[in-house]
């Protein structure tokens, strides 16, 4: 039984990592809504589905695509470039950390808002 839950959560890991690569090196991941682009669709289903750690590892991986524009692979942003021109670091820690949080953040929200609408049901 352990081993199937641990095989689903890997198929579902990797799955929502291949549609975040798919989107993030296709014009439809980035594509601006307000303030929020289609990317963190993938990022909210793996913190739904995963948990907070499966969420922050999904994050992880649209904050790496994010910071990968800086420098140029799979497109470019105006902003990361200047911000990668005056520090690297910074600019890393600018655009993977927080959509790492995304997920993190999103998983925790999610337990709690579970956990309160079943304690009055």
């Amino acid at each position: 039984m352990n081993t199937t839950n641990n095989t689903s959560k890997l198929v579902i890991l990797g799955l929502m990592t291949g549609i975040l690569l798919l989107m993030a090196y296709t014009p439809l991941g980035y594509l601006n809504i307000g303030p929020i682009t289609f990317n963190v669709i993938p990022v909210a289903i793996a913190a739904i589905t995963l948990g907070p750690a499966g969420g922050a590892a999904i994050g992880a991986v649209f904050g790496m695509t994010s910071f990968l524009q800086c420098i140029g692979i799979g497109g470019s942003s105006a902003m990361g470039a200047m911000l990668f021109s005056i520090n690297p670091f910074l600019a890393f820690v600018q655009r993977f950390v927080p959509r790492m949080l995304d997920g993190l953040l999103l998983g925790y929200i999610f337990q709690f808002v579970r956990r309160r609408t079943d304690a009055y049901m």
